[in-house]
C-alpha cells in the first residue's frame, strides 16, 4: 500500500559512463523544488537537440550510447537524471507520476538556449515520463518524440510491481500453509 500512495525507494544506481565528446554538467530545479542533475552535449551546427530520458532504477549513463549516436548524427544532446535517480535529488520515484515535471524542467532548459527543433527521446520509464508530460504542461511543443518500450499506463506498472510482490509473497504464505500441513499430518 505505501508503496501506491507514496512512491517506490530504491538506492540510486552511480552515474559512470559519460558522453564521447564534452559535455557540460547543468542542474534545473523542478516546480516542486527538486534539484536535477544533466549533460548537456553541443553539437557544432546542430540540426536541433534530443533529450533523452532513461529507464525506471536507470540514469544518464545507460543513455550515453544513444546520446554519443544522435551527437554524431548532427544534434546537440541533452541528458538528465529524472527525480530519485543518477545524481538527482530526491528519494522516491512515482512511476512517471512527478517525473513529467523533470521533463518540463528539462525541456525548459533546453528552449531557454533558444532551441526550436527539440526532439524528446524515452526509454521504459523515460517513454511513459514524456507522454504523461505532454498531457501535462501544454507548454511542451517537441518537434519529435521518439518512445522505446513504454508502459501503457501508470495503473499497468503499478500492477506489475505489486504483481512481482504478491508472487512472492504468495509462494511464502503457500509454503507456510504447507509446513504447518505437514507438521499436522506428522503431529510434529
Amino acid at each position: 500500500m505505501k508503496m501506491i500512495l507514496f512512491g517506490v525507494n530504491y538506492p540510486k544506481r552511480p552515474v559512470t559512463a559519460t558522453p564521447a565528446n564534452t559535455y557540460q554538467t547543468f542542474h534545473v530545479t523542478t516546480n516542486d523544488g527538486l534539484m536535477l542533475e544533466g549533460w548537456y552535449v553541443p553539437k557544432q551546427d546542430a540540426k536541433g537537440t534530443v533529450i533523452l530520458f532513461h529507464g525506471h532504477g536507470g540514469n544518464r549513463s545507460g543513455v550515453v550510447n544513444e546520446a554519443n549516436a544522435f551527437n554524431d548524427f548532427g544534434y546537440n544532446v541533452c541528458m538528465i537524471d529524472f527525480r530519485a535517480h543518477g545524481n538527482s535529488q530526491g528519494n522516491t520515484c512515482t512511476i512517471g507520476y512527478k517525473e513529467s515535471a523533470d521533463v518540463k524542467a528539462a525541456y525548459e532548459y533546453v528552449a531557454a538556449k533558444g532551441e526550436k527543433n527539440i526532439v524528446l527521446w524515452g526509454i521504459s520509464l523515460g517513454a511513459a515520463t514524456i507522454t504523461k508530460a505532454l498531457v501535462d504542461y501544454k507548454e511542451i511543443k517537441p518537434k519529435k518524440v521518439i518512445l522505446e518500450m513504454s508502459f501503457g499506463s501508470l495503473t499497468e506498472a503499478v500492477k506489475g510491481r505489486l504483481n512481482d510482490a504478491f508472487t512472492v509473497a504468495a509462494f511464502f504464505r503457500l509454503a507456510y500453509f504447507l509446513g504447518r500441513f505437514r507438521n499436522r499430518l506428522l503431529g510434529s
